[in-house]
């Protein structure tokens, strides 16, 4: 394949295939042309458009004409990638092919590293790859990037698992192109297929650390790998043109399938069997042949591959061999051990396992345990149990259903849940407490414990919980219960766990060695009861403030303290109702360890957590009671994310008779004790307003929910978002860019005289800048508060915010717009059956209706009326009084 005389006219040509990237295509191109090695001397960039509808085209030939001799332009009906690729390859004349996305870039010094390294080892090897470094909404190393510890070059038959899947992180000879060209048949790996013929010729990869590939990762999914899960093609396509078309390939090549071959085609095969839900785009018969496939592939993968997969948890490795052999592990009993064998490879040991401790407490001489158990083993074939000293006591079941692991759909794990409670007054004043699990034939082995985030004790070494006249230690990998023999007891146990911490050395040790005997200092200080109160860290005016307002009103000796960033615009106004510090502060996060109740309308950890990984040092004193007043009604299976188990609520608060039975009856496992039908706070002010149509005005809101994977993440610290270029790529933001710019809605508002206020979402708020905002709009984010703007408006549109039952609540009209599925799965309640309002699909629909109501002086049809006043369980303003007492009783 190598013709070393021959001539290049440039050292590199870049070929890069350029669709819908008008927003990255100047960083991706200015990567090229600012390398340190000569651009204009040595390298040939390939400019590709594939049909591009964007301004991708404009950007192209303005560099084109600033370049005439080094780039070229090429303009072609939209084929796909590797169409766009294999006509760029015909002006190649480089020495050297690389595939840059267009979204993506170098570091400046690459092009010039692997010359260098190409040129010292040119006749080993044909492919030069670089570590791929992602950037965006994403950071850090790929998970590959173990290949770089150094460079060299390597025998991928021998360093199997130094694999390339990723042409644009490598570098080819030009020369393997007169007869290689990329498959346009394949959406999917197409890259990967190429890659390993060239690579399988001399069995080498060239791996150079001095240099980076950063691979953007878009916030809003849209680029072809973030969507590729929803295509038909991710999968049977797939599996036939690549995972069984290079194991064939392989075989033709060589003879056998090299393992090489089998590590690539099970490292790329896992994404999908990493996805828990059945793959929707796959009819019945599609599924089946899937399944089919993924048979005859596993055929080709020696168990070893599969089980050293670094990226696949022990339960997928094993659901893929039963898959391979449908079969059910062998048991093979030891002495002190039970182990796992399937076709005759070891998987799982049980005294390797641990138990996981998900709630110890010590309240009225009663010890309670609870927790759950996982590993390879079925859990209907083992037993957990405690033993206390010398003896053992056998555990009652608990449903962990929350906890099961699925892939494709169906359950491939499910964990046995324990509980068990002792009488204090029954046990010694010293007692060891370990676990022991058996399987069949009564053969106990003892395991370890893992601490879970409610248990009070952390596996820190010397943690330890104290209440009443007891003390719990984590040691050992088991616990200590130990009854006080003085006041000095807890004392010792603390100095003994300060010097644990000390002596570990780790981030974070010195400050929680201050901030713990700073706690003991506030606690004997302060003898009044306190209570936290946050909505979002940067954003009050919810249910917190309303009942933190209430709070004032009442004369108890309770200290009542409200949280929010400093920098927020409702922080001063905040200090005017009440006592505030500001959220992520250090007396905050002190207030924390000494407050009885931690009260908000929102339930992410940063409420009742604002130490994150750095909790593990406090974990005994954080012991306060989480009240989750709610953000609005809860008519979503948000069940997987506010369970017991993930954020251990003490009041659970419920508005409607429908929302109460919901959450009690679903898989959040709280029971009456915690689920109370009180509710919203914040209703108590709308009840005031209800009836006072004076206070409505001839105002058309538009207010719809967020997308989450169409922004930028969360900073945790101050509640704010960066912006996201590609947001206004959207179809969510064309739709409601289109409906605030609409010349028939705005031309007959004018004409009825109607005002229209859009009110973003506080996770959009950012993109407001994307919006075209005429003079008709006014842009409003709720600063002046959310419920003047409610009770000001007439009508309000939206598509599925639980807005839309604060404003039914006023008995007023709610056009739901929803042009798109709902993006959080549906649970008691159907817009179409119980929703306020008409729902509507189509964007005419939305815009017709809007008018029509507007002529119709937004009336409320008896129909809705009906739904609402059937709906809502409270209509006074009593709900802060509720819930105040109720949390006065935990």
């Amino acid at each position: 394949m190598e013709r070393d005389s021959v001539e290049y006219r440039y050292l590199f040509s870049i070929v890069m295939a350029v669709y819908k990237v008008e927003e990255y295509l100047e960083e991706a191109i200015d990567s090229v042309i600012s390398q340190t090695l000569d651009f204009e001397k040595h390298i040939q960039l390939i400019l590709v458009n594939d049909g591009s509808p964007d301004n991708s085209e404009s950007i192209c030939l303005n560099y084109q004409q600033e370049y005439p001799n080094n780039i070229v332009y090429i303009h072609k009906e939209n084929g796909g990638v590797s169409s766009a690729r294999n006509e760029g390859l015909k002006y190649v004349q480089g020495k050297y092919v690389n595939f840059l996305d267009s979204d993506d870039k170098f570091s400046k010094e690459t092009l010039k590293n692997v010359f260098n390294f190409f040129e010292k080892n040119n006749k080993e090897v044909d492919v030069v790859s670089i570590p791929l470094i992602f950037f965006d909404a994403k950071s850090g190393n790929h998970i590959l990037n173990y290949k770089y510890n150094s460079s060299k070059v390597v025998d991928v038959f021998s360093e199997y698992r130094f694999i390339q899947l990723q042409i644009g992180s490598s570098f080819i000879k030009s020369t393997y192109f007169q007869k290689i060209r990329f498959n346009e048949n394949m959406k999917y790996a197409e890259d990967a297929e190429v890659l390993h013929k060239i690579i399988l010729e001399k069995g080498t990869l060239g791996v150079l650390k001095e240099g980076v590939y950063f691979y953007r990762r878009r916030p809003d999914n849209s680029s072809a790998i973030q969507m590729s899960e929803h295509k038909k093609e991710w999968y049977n396509e797939y599996l036939k043109n690549f995972s069984l078309g290079v194991v064939d390939y392989s075989k033709r090549k060589l003879g056998f399938v090299s393992k090489y071959t089998q590590y690539l085609v099970m490292y790329d095969l896992q994404w999908r069997l990493k996805l828990e839900s059945r793959p929707s785009v796959l009819e019945e018969q599609e599924l089946y042949e899937f399944y089919e496939l993924l048979s005859a592939t596993l055929s080709n993968i020696e168990d070893s591959i599969i089980l050293e997969m670094p990226n696949m948890n022990l339960y997928l490795k094993n659901d893929v061999l039963l898959k391979k052999y449908k079969e059910k592990p062998r048991k093979v009993y030891l002495k002190d051990d039970i182990r796992l064998y399937i076709n005759n490879n070891y998987i799982n040991s049980l005294k390797n396992q641990k138990v996981t401790l998900d709630f110890i407490s010590m309240d009225n001489n009663i010890l309670s345990i609870e927790g759950h158990f996982g590993s390879l083993f079925d859990k209907d074939e083992v037993k957990i149990e405690i033993k206390i000293n010398n003896s053992f006591y056998e555990l009652t079941n608990v449903d962990r259903e929350e906890k099961n692991l699925y892939s494709l759909g169906k359950v491939i794990k499910t964990f046995k849940g324990f509980i068990r409670t002792f009488d204090l007054r029954d046990l010694e004043e010293t007692n060891l407490i370990n676990f022991y699990v058996s399987s069949d034939q009564n053969h106990r082995v003892p395991i370890g414990l893992h601490m879970g985030k409610f248990s009070n004790i952390s596996n820190f070494r010397n943690s330890y919980y104290s209440a009443g006249d007891w003390i719990l230690l984590y040691k050992n990998n088991g616990l200590q219960l130990k009854k006080k023999s003085s006041q000095f007891d807890k004392l010792k146990t603390e100095l003994s766990y300060l010097y644990s911490i000390y002596s570990s050395k780790e981030i974070g040790s010195k400050k929680a060695i201050i901030a713990r005997n700073i706690h003991f200092l506030f606690k004997a200080l302060y003898k009044k009861e306190i209570w936290l109160f946050m909505d979002r860290q940067h954003k009050a005016d919810d249910n917190a403030e309303h009942l933190f307002k209430y709070s004032q009103t009442q004369k108890d000796r309770i200290k009542k303290i409200f949280v929010i960033n400093e920098n927020s615009s409702d922080y001063s106004r905040m200090k005017k109702i009440g006592k505030v510090i500001p959220f992520g502060s250090y007396r905050h996060k002190i207030m924390v360890l000494i407050t009885k109740n931690i009260i908000s309308s929102h339930a992410e950890d940063w409420v009742f957590n604002p130490f994150n990984s750095m909790s593990k040092y406090y974990r005994n004193l954080m012991n306060s009671n989480f009240i989750f007043l709610q953000h609005g009604i809860m008519h979503n299976d948000l069940s997987s994310w506010l369970n017991k188990y993930n954020k251990n609520i003490k009041l659970f608060t419920t508005t409607t008779e429908r929302e109460y039975e919901a959450i009690l009856n679903g898989k959040y496992t709280y029971d009456r004790n915690v689920v109370k039908l009180l509710g919203l706070t914040r209703y108590d002010n709308l009840y005031n307003y209800a009836n006072d149509s004076n206070k409505s005005k001839k105002q058309i809101l538009i207010s719809p929910t967020w997308r989450n994977h169409l922004v930028t993440h969360l900073n945790q610290s101050n509640g704010e978002r960066k912006y996201s270029k590609t947001f206004k790529h959207s179809e969510y933001f064309s739709m409601y860019n289109n409906l605030i710019n609409d010349a028939r809605l705005n031309e007959m508002a004018n004409k009825l005289g109607y005002s229209i206020i859009f009110l973003p979402h506080p996770n959009i708020r950012q993109q407001i800048e994307d919006f075209d905002i005429n003079d008709n709009i006014q842009i409003s984010f709720g600063d002046d508060g959310y419920q003047k703007l409610l009770v000001e408006s007439s009508l309000l549109v939206t598509d599925f915010s639980s807005l839309a039952f604060d404003f039914a609540y006023l008995r007023k009209p709610v056009i739901y717009f929803q042009f798109d599925e709902n993006h959080i799965a549906p649970d008691y309640f159907s817009y179409e059956q119980d929703g306020f309002g008409p729902v509507f699909n189509t964007y005419e629909e939305t815009v017709n209706s809007i008018i029509e109501h507007m002529k119709n002086n937004c009336n409320l049809d008896m129909t809705y009326l009906d739904r609402i006043n059937q709906f809502y369980t409270f209509n006074d303003n009593q709900n802060c009084k509720r819930v105040y007492e109720e949390i006065k009783k935990l």
